[in-house]
């Protein structure tokens, strides 16, 4: 009786720690397994920032290239416009130059019909420049050739002033033209240098 009765108690010592061995191997294996599972996870968040990084940084590389090569377009655009405008306005200068040289052949005196040489009137009137400075949009305070051609020194009764010699020459105003040319000209170049700009711009 006292064997059996230790039998039992031996029995149920080793079926309490058999289960509390079983207990803790659970236990230890889902620990593991959970730790494994953490791990997978963040591995995984890992892998999934690093790709998102590495894609952003790719496409990041590919804008900085393109606004690279965009701005180098825009430079080499740029500096072309400029070395076409260069060139005008030394061709410009170059014409000017030819232009006032050939000047003085042709305001100075006239062949009349038996081939002699004759001096060049005076033939422009005060109205006729007025008309020309009201033209261009200038006064007689505007250029000190316009202010002695519309000068007056004195009326004389019943003659339209208008019609009065201005003392203006030929060459003088031929002078006057060939710098109006020359600054209207440059100032066509600025401008169709800019819209050059503007048009290859313009998408």
């Amino acid at each position: 009786m006292w064997l059996n009765l230790l039998t039992g108690r031996v029995s149920l010592a080793l079926g309490l720690l058999l289960l509390a061995a079983s207990h803790f191997y659970s236990y230890q294996q889902g620990h593991q397994r959970g730790i494994a599972q953490h791990n997978t996870a963040h591995q995984a968040q890992l892998s999934a920032c690093q790709q998102a990084r590495q894609q952003l940084l790719a496409q990041m590389q590919v804008s900085l290239t393109a606004q690279q090569a965009e701005q180098q377009r825009q430079l080499a655009q740029a500096r072309q416009v400029s070395a076409d405008y260069r060139q005008q306005m030394q061709h410009l200068q170059v014409r000017y130059q030819q232009l006032k040289r050939q000047r003085d052949d042709i305001t100075t005196h006239f062949m009349d019909d038996r081939a002699q040489k004759q001096a060049l009137p005076t033939g422009f009137t005060r109205g006729f420049v007025q008309q020309v400075n009201a033209a261009f949009g200038l006064s007689a305070d505007t250029d000190s050739r316009a202010r002695r051609a519309q000068s007056t020194s004195g009326t004389v009764s019943g003659v339209d002033p208008r019609l009065r010699l201005s003392g203006l020459t030929q060459r003088e105003l031929l002078d006057w033209l060939l710098d109006t040319g020359k600054h209207c000209q440059a100032l066509r170049a600025q401008v169709n240098s800019l819209l050059d700009i503007v048009e290859r711009e313009t998408p």
